[in-house]
């Protein structure tokens, strides 16, 4: 069975990225270009890409690094804070109606 990344245009494949990229960013206050490539496992060519993207929608914010001013800080959005926030409760939820922690979860 074909994954769906495999059959995907690389642009598919990044958006898929999406979700992990703003978790890993909105756990941590000072979250580069580098770091967003990272966690998403593209370049960082492509990841600057991405990340555009995800400013020019509002799902992050980039801002010069007060301590040296050639780095970018990532960071979200409120609006996708709330939304990471209405996903964890949602996990929460399922985890109980399951019965299980969501750290047993697989």
């Amino acid at each position: 069975m074909t994954s769906v990344t495999e059959t995907s245009p690389p642009v598919l494949d990044s958006k898929f990225r999406v979700l992990p990229l703003c978790c890993d960013i909105g756990g941590h206050a000072d979250s580069s270009l580098n770091d967003a490539a990272k966690a998403t496992g593209i370049t960082s060519g492509s990841a600057s890409l991405l990340v555009d993207a995800l400013c020019s929608l509002e799902i992050l914010l980039k801002t010069r690094n007060p301590a040296d001013r050639r780095r970018i800080r990532l960071s979200v959005t409120a609006k996708t804070e709330r939304f990471l926030d209405e996903i964890e409760t949602f996990l929460l939820r399922r985890g109980e109606f399951f019965g299980k922690d969501c750290d047993q979860w697989p």
